[in-house]
This record gives structure tokens, sequence and C-alpha cells, in this order.
């Protein structure tokens, strides 16, 4: 439906925010969190997620999102 992304990208960004990550005030697209001095980065368009950082903090985020999502990690 027309909502399903939108209504995704809602779900998105209360679980983010839950899981302490920093929305930009540049681009509401991207979330940052630092982690014993590590920066990570994850940038949302639509459904499709991209993580930067840390081998450490991009397993956490896709141990975070698996936890709520049904996830499908392709790289």
């Amino acid at each position: 439906t027309k909502q399903a992304a939108h209504c995704f990208y809602q779900r998105l960004v209360d679980v983010v925010k839950n899981r302490k990550y920093e929305r930009s005030k540049a681009d509401p697209c991207l979330y940052f969190c630092w982690n014993e001095g590590r920066l990570f980065l994850m940038l949302s368009w639509v459904d499709d997620l991209l993580a930067l950082g840390h081998k450490r903090d991009v397993e956490q985020c896709k141990k975070d999102l698996a936890a709520v999502f049904s996830i499908k990690p392709e790289g």
C-alpha cells in the first residue's frame, strides 16, 4: 500500500531512538552514535539501510534491528 513505507519509517525512527542512536539535524535519514570512541553511521532510504562503522557496531545494529524487524543483511 501507499502507506507501508511511511509506516515502516515511523516504526524505524521509534526503534532507532530507543536504541540511543541520534538523528542528524542535517539529514533526517542519517543516524549516528559514538561507541567507545568509534563513530557508527546508519542511513535509511525507504526500507533499505546502510550501516557503516566498526564491525562490532554494525553487528550490534543488526541484532538491534533483528529484534524488532525481519531483516535480510546483504553484505
